[in-house]
């Protein structure tokens, strides 16, 4: 379950949807930085979740609006997705976090 998990999220960073993510400290969920997308895309996304589709995890969406980026945040232009590199070019806009899940 766990690597079927983490190959969805990776086809998600490359597709460009979510450009940050991670487990949560201590491990009892995770967390994923969204693109900013309607919310029927973001539903479309999860629906292929495999914790979701199993029904251990729920999902809490967080919408924010970002009006501007602080100093100190240009080492966010460098994170990829693995082995499959990729930088993020778009604004972001909400954040998704997962609870439940414990590997």
């Amino acid at each position: 379950m766990l690597d079927g998990h983490r190959q969805w999220v990776r086809a998600q960073c490359v597709a460009g949807s979510f450009p940050i993510f991670g487990p949560r400290q201590p491990r009892e969920g995770g967390f994923i930085l969204l693109r900013d997308m309607s919310p029927e895309a973001v539903d479309a996304i999860l629906l292929q979740a495999p914790y979701r589709q199993v029904g251990v995890v729920a999902y809490e969406i967080i919408s924010f609006k970002r009006y501007r980026r602080g100093a100190g945040t240009g080492w966010l232009a460098g994170l990829g997705c693995g082995r499959q590199e990729r930088r993020a070019q778009q604004d972001v806009g909400g954040g998704l976090q997962m609870e439940g899940h414990r590997p």
